[in-house]
């Protein structure tokens, strides 16, 4: 046993006699004195247990002999003496205290060993205090310390009872508690201290740096790039290099921003201001004259300019724009303002007062646009129209000025003036222009516009045989809006294709319903120089007509010279074709704008209606006469028949006739009739009524 430190060493046979013993403790036994643990062994249950022996106690333990089967039982017992506790005091920092108590005498209770050495005068006292407290926890006072005691029960040997108490002082863990608390405290204190003079520091040296960079940038997000960054020396490199490149940021944006912004409001071309910018311009000098100075406000438009671009490229048309804004701006130098508002549309603001001042500074400034320019080894010349409009008779806001100054200068375009000053009035009628211009589409697809039907009287039948389709606008507002003015705007706006086939496709059904109704009286449609670009347009008309069950002599399309003149070639081809597909084709408003003999002989039409400005006064003027008996005459020598347009009286009818002109139409014979009416017009018609 010395080899292992074991204080009682004991060899019995499996029966339980005892073999040998080989430690002092276990004296002259001359039996196994630990049966009953013994049997524990042997069944497999425990193997080690406290044991009391010769009042001492021992923690023993049972192994098992083997040769190669269990042959003996070696007990192997340590001591629990004064060290052993000891060295659990060390481990546990607590006092042990282990406790015998014989199950022979209840009352005897005594300190086997202790780490604390009156404790065994302390037993009686402690053991009354468990007992009244019916708990393993109770306290004590002794020698002026408190104690907490905890009874744990270690082991039941047959006559003793083996317990072990853990003691611990409340005072002097109390004093352990206040020096932890103190040290704590200290530390933390330090801590703080060193926090402080850290957060110092780094608040020097980064906290402030990093705080003028954010307000910095936030000053750079409100678009303010005029502060400067000012850091202390002690900054760190990290931060400086930050710093420098927020700097370098700063003056990036704010370089990039001033171009964003002069490209604003400047054209990109000729680096003129452009309509924003002129805006703001003409609003801030209007504000500083007050009405005390009078200003004008020209709008110019250069003529020509797209047969520029088309005869010598667009480059040169970019070069000569350029160098018209130089002439431009050098007039306004001094005083003014000048910008480009459009592809060739410049406007101008000059202090100047009468209408003979603005014209001065026209003649002067027609002057300077009327000089060559010299572009790409080319000399071009070149001139402009011009709108007028005067702060303050006819305006006190920029885009006011600007806006009549430029409808002064449509004015002047439709009219083809050199020279317009806007008027009162003006503004409205243009206001009513883009009202229809707006409403136009939705008048087509509510219905609002109706068809109207003239009647056409053949001089050889003596019959109504033809009426010329006309189309009318009923606007919910404006009322009855003449076709003079939306036809046009249906030009402007691309919308003509649409209002065609619309017109087409109403006529159609108005001649399907008065085949019902025995009218077998053919309608003319005029088709517009829009119309004759559409390659697909004959074939959708020939299919329309043989659905409704009609024939395409049914309709006759007329066309003016003019609407071919863009395109003829192509403007024939699409002629041709509706001829091919049995259309009748008629020469509209023959005598007026462009016409031509070589032209006409071009195209294939059947027949060929003289304009009205020839036949309203034909009994009256002479040279309307000449006019139009030769036209006849060489209508007919070329194999067209003849409609005369505008017949208002008998002696006009009378003149007509006598020359051999095939059909009359006018107000005479009928004014327009919607299609209801012109039914019944027709069924009443009577011819010698009429010329009575």
């Amino acid at each position: 046993g010395a080899r292992i430190n074991a204080d009682l060493m004991l060899l019995s046979a499996l029966e339980g006699k005892l073999i040998a013993s080989g430690t002092k403790a276990a004296g002259s036994l001359e039996q196994y004195p630990f049966p009953e643990l013994l049997a524990q062994a042997q069944k497999g249950e425990e193997k080690m247990a406290l044991v009391m022996m010769n009042n001492r106690l021992y923690q023993v333990v049972l192994v098992p002999v083997k040769a190669p089967v269990p042959v003996a039982w070696a007990t192997i017992g340590f001591e629990i003496n004064q060290a052993f506790v000891a060295q659990m005091k060390n481990l546990t920092n607590l006092d042990i205290t282990i406790l015998g108590h014989s199950q022979k005498d209840a009352h005897s209770k005594f300190s086997l060993t202790s780490t604390i050495p009156v404790f065994s005068q302390w037993v009686p006292q402690l053991t009354s205090r468990f007992e009244e407290s019916h708990s393993n926890w109770t306290s004590l006072s002794q020698d002026h310390k408190d104690y907490v005691h905890l009874l744990t029960l270690l082991n039941t040997d047959g006559e003793w009872n083996i317990s072990g108490i853990l003691t611990a002082s409340k005072t002097e863990e109390s004093d352990r508690f206040i020096d932890l608390r103190n040290q704590l405290l200290l530390i933390s204190l330090v801590t703080l201290l060193v926090s402080v003079l850290g957060a110092a520091v780094i608040s020097g040296t980064v906290t402030r740096p990093i705080l003028t960079l954010v307000q910095l940038t936030q000053r750079i997000s409100q678009g303010d790039y005029s502060e400067s960054l000012h850091l202390k020396s002690n900054t760190t490199a990290e931060i400086s290099a930050l710093a420098g490149s927020i700097e370098s940021m700063q003056e990036v944006i704010a370089q990039r921003e001033q171009r964003i912004i002069h490209q604003a409001y400047h054209d990109s071309l000729t680096g003129m201001p452009n309509r924003a910018k002129i805006l703001l311009d003409l609003d801030k000098l209007i504000a500083q004259v007050k009405e005390t100075q009078a200003l004008s406000v020209l709008a110019l438009n250069l003529n020509r300019f797209k047969q520029v671009n088309d005869t010598f490229g667009l480059q040169a048309g970019d070069q000569l724009l350029s160098s018209v804004a130089l002439r431009l701006t050098s007039l306004t130098r001094e005083q003014g303002l000048a910008a480009r508002i459009g592809a060739d549309e410049f406007i101008l603001v000059l202090p100047c007062h009468g209408e003979h001042e603005i014209q001065s500074v026209i003649d002067d400034l027609s002057t300077r646009l009327a000089r060559k320019f010299h572009i790409n080894d080319i000399d071009i010349n070149i001139s402009a129209r011009y709108g007028i409009a005067r702060y303050p008779n006819h305006g006190d806001k920029a885009d006011q000025l600007i806006r009549r100054a430029s409808i002064a200068l449509s004015q002047a375009k439709n009219h083809k003036a050199f020279t317009v000053f806007y008027k009162d009035g003006m503004d409205t009628k243009h206001l009513k222009t883009i009202t229809l211009l707006n409403d136009l589409k939705s008048g087509v697809e509510n219905n609002e516009l109706i068809m109207h039907y003239q009647p056409k009287l053949d001089l050889r039948t003596r019959e109504v045989a033809q009426a010329e389709s006309l189309i009318r606008w009923i606007h919910p507002e404006l009322g009855f809006i003449s076709p003079a003015e939306f036809i046009p705007l249906a030009e402007q706006s691309g919308m003509m294709p649409e209002l065609t086939r619309w017109v087409i496709k109403r006529v159609i059904q108005d001649l399907t319903r008065w085949r019902t109704e025995s009218v077998n009286a053919s309608a003319a449609i005029n088709l517009s120089a829009y119309d004759l670009t559409y390659d697909s347009l004959p074939d959708e008309v020939h299919q329309w007509v043989i659905e409704a069950g009609l024939k395409p002599l049914d309709i006759i399309l007329e066309v003016t010279e003019s609407a071919v003149l863009d395109d003829p070639e192509f403007a024939i081809s699409i002629l041709q074709r509706f001829k091919s597909l049995g259309f009748a084709l008629s020469i509209d408003d023959y005598g007026t704008g462009y016409s031509s003999l070589s032209q006409l002989k071009k195209m294939p039409v059947d027949e060929l209606k003289i304009d009205m400005s020839f036949v309203r006064q034909l009994d009256q003027d002479k040279e309307d006469q000449v006019i139009v008996r030769s036209t006849i005459d060489m209508a007919h020598n070329i194999g067209l028949t003849v409609v005369a347009e505008g017949v208002e009286n008998s002696a006009s009818w009378g003149l007509l006739e006598d020359w051999g002109c095939d059909k009359l139409q006018g107000y005479y014979i009928s004014k327009p009739l919607a299609s209801d009416n012109f039914v019944k017009w027709h069924h009443q018609f009577d011819l010698a009524s009429l010329q009575s």
